[in-house]
């Protein structure tokens, strides 16, 4: 994909971590919720609009629980090595339980690599639908090495969806959009690291790890926040 096709810019311009844990210092802890490690997770209250503007985001990909009492949104970057652990651990657990919507929203604030990939992704939704472009996503996060547009691309086709039309449709301005306003609303809600996840009315910061995550969904499922004991 051609470098004109990039978002100029985009990764000095939201002001968000390129990379690494969750900070420490800073953070609004909203509730008191632990991580795998035993450490405190950061996290922050969503407003009932922000909850809203997360789900209503262009190419967002969600899963289809027919019976899902949780949504599960995890905001991750291609080149993220914690996205790329995170994602099938999260999917996993997701499948096992049955009743988790798991959604993914993609940030691409690592490099200019990170947003060929998910300009390809989001022409792949845009295109082909929610469903495709979740079997994609599950594909290409697990891929070795740089994401760039170039090896999404030869995903898509390896997937037997048409080249030239997907490389036309992440080439349009269109994307720039999309791709403004996911980072955007992550930068709004307080995400200065990659993965971070909305779960209920918290975003949560970093990975807590698989164990923390479910306790805040059967917290959840409880009393309807991450933690029913704040």
């Amino acid at each position: 994909m051609h470098r004109r096709s990039f978002l100029a810019g985009i990764v000095g311009a939201t002001g968000l971590a390129l990379t690494g844990p969750a900070r420490a210092q800073g953070a609004d802890y909203w509730y008191t919720v632990r991580g795998d490690d035993g450490g405190q997770v950061p996290n922050l209250h969503l407003s009932a609009d922000l909850m809203n503007a997360v789900q209503g985001l262009p190419g967002l990909i969600s899963g289809s629980a027919a019976d899902a009492t949780v949504t599960m949104v995890e905001f991750f970057d291609y080149n993220c090595p914690t996205c790329r652990r995170a994602a099938p651990e999260l999917r996993a657990l997701a499948a096992e339980d049955g009743r988790i919507r798991l959604s993914f929203v993609n940030i691409p604030v690592l490099s200019p690599f990170s947003v060929e990939a998910a300009k390809v992704e989001l022409a792949v939704h845009r295109l082909h639908g929610g469903a495709t472009a979740e079997a994609f996503q599950k594909k290409l996060i697990l891929q070795k090495g740089v994401a760039t547009g170039a090896r999404a691309l030869d995903l898509a086709a390896a997937m037997g969806l048409p080249r030239p039309a997907i490389e036309a449709a992440a080439a349009a301005p269109a994307l720039d959009k999309d791709i403004a306003a996911h980072i955007g609303l992550a930068d709004q809600i307080g995400f200065d690291a990659t993965p971070s996840f909305v779960i209920s009315d918290a975003g949560i910061i970093g990975y807590p790890g698989q164990n923390a995550i479910m306790g805040m969904v059967g917290a959840v499922r409880k009393c309807g926040v991450i933690d029913c004991t704040s």
